[in-house]
């Protein structure tokens, strides 16, 4: 990660916030988190006129919108007391408590758990820290969901379990999945490595190198039945529920595809109504007293059509700008409430509208290409139709510039790797 760049005490960050404060007659938001969850934050905010500092512990690529003043600031989880040092330095620019809005997993943790402190100097609508935990730790969510009666697919802790009687327990192909996402990406970003989220395997002697390799990390790992079926059996539900637990806003998508292929990130996906995934979602985020902005996604099982629980996510997702597109503009509801604004209830939205992430969508393509998924003609007839884009803006170009320009030696790889392999056309 970048430097951090101390800018509590810097006179001409001061002064553009004080000149922020006396041109706008809204109220700022401050947006604690970015990539392209941020950015969906900065852009719903920015062209109503809503000013909006963006604060991430590097130069995310969303910094460079043109609606926002960038801060790099220190880690929530490495140097929390540094981070509310920071906050505080900001929040004097202002004379009355501003929204504060978190878009990642570890900046949710460190709210909750600071919560006290934090009302001091801003506003904001944020679940206790035992509640975030639940939401967080996907151990604890999973057990929720069991107690609950939500279906899921077979999943074994292994613990301080040896390595044969984890083994026995499983079915294959299968996943295995850190109980905190975020802090196994920063883990493999400290090391050096590029990885997925989850780690699929599809026999013993690949789970076996797998396990290994993760108990080196520290990191609490749990293993997972892989449900069978497309990624476009993917369903999920973004919502905003407000401090008394009534949800505000609901959208629900559906994924046509991920990266990687069977196990990633949404790549592409397309707004559809499902009212049991909604349904499901939210209870289960009523089971965790959950408040602020949430997501819950789950698998159609082929093998009996029922919903079965991927994960649960503390925070508004990083497509929550096709929520705004399809007509559930989640970033404007949640600093509606915070700030203390009257709030209608948002849950229909115009279906059939698509969000791509094109450069996580390309090397995507490839895979499923070379999978005889699909061929580029049903690649582009994909991406037909009215869309929106995770980070391309004709309004707002240069987040896309950046984040395309830091992505394209590994597109270029991906690109000559997928030619040498691309099957030949009788064979489609």
């Amino acid at each position: 990660m970048a430097p951090r760049q101390d800018w509590a005490g810097d006179n001409e960050v001061r002064k553009r916030l004080t000149r922020l404060r006396g041109r706008h007659g809204r109220v700022p938001a401050v947006i604690l988190g970015l990539g392209a969850n941020g950015l969906g934050y900065l852009r719903s905010l920015g062209v109503r006129g809503i000013p909006t500092i963006a604060l991430d512990v590097w130069r995310d690529p969303a910094m460079h919108s043109r609606y926002c003043i960038p801060l790099v600031v220190p880690h929530p989880e490495r140097d929390p007391d540094g981070l509310i040092r920071a906050l505080r330095g900001l929040a004097d620019a202002w004379e009355a408590p501003v929204p504060l809005l978190p878009t990642g997993d570890a900046f949710v943790l460190f709210m909750a758990q600071h919560k006290k402190e934090l009302q001091q100097m801003y506003t904001m609508n944020i679940p206790s820290y035992e509640s975030a935990l639940l939401c967080v730790n996907k151990r604890l969510q999973y057990e929720l969901a069991q107690r609950r009666g939500i279906p899921m697919p077979h999943t074994v802790f292994p613990g301080d379990s040896d390595l044969e009687s984890v083994v026995s327990d499983l079915t294959f192909p299968c996943l295995l999945k850190p109980y905190y996402s975020h802090r196994w990406r920063e883990y493999l970003h400290d090391i050096g490595e590029s990885g997925n989220k989850v780690i699929e395997v599809s026999g013993r002697a690949e789970f076996e190198a797998a396990y290994r390799s993760v108990r080196r990390s520290g990191l609490d790992f749990l293993v997972q039945e892989k449900i069978r079926g497309g990624d476009d059996r993917l369903w999920a539900v973004q919502t905003y529920i407000d401090a008394t637990g009534a949800p505000k806003a609901i959208f629900t998508k559906r994924k046509l595809r991920q990266y990687p292929r069977g196990a990633g990130d949404s790549s592409c996906q397309v707004g559809e109504r499902n009212d049991e995934v909604a349904s499901l979602g939210l209870n289960l985020l009523s089971a965790m007293h959950h408040r602020g902005c949430g997501g819950v996604e789950f698998k159609e099982d082929p093998r009996d059509g029922r919903l079965k629980l991927i994960e649960a996510n503390p925070r508004s997702l990083a497509s929550n700008h096709h929520a705004v597109v399809s007509g559930v503009d989640i970033p404007f509801i949640h600093y509606g409430d915070v700030g203390g604004e009257p709030v209608r209830t948002r849950d229909s939205f115009e279906e059939g509208i698509k969000w791509v992430h094109l450069a996580r969508d390309i090397p995507a393509f490839l895979e499923y290409r070379a999978a005889r998924d699909l061929d580029l003609g049903g690649w582009i007839a994909s991406l037909r139709g009215r869309r929106c884009h995770a980070f391309f803006d004709r309004s707002d170009p240069l987040p896309a510039v950046v984040e395309l320009g830091g992505s394209l030696p590994f597109l270029a790889r991906m690109i000559l790797r997928g030619v040498r392999r691309a099957p030949h056309a009788a064979d489609m």
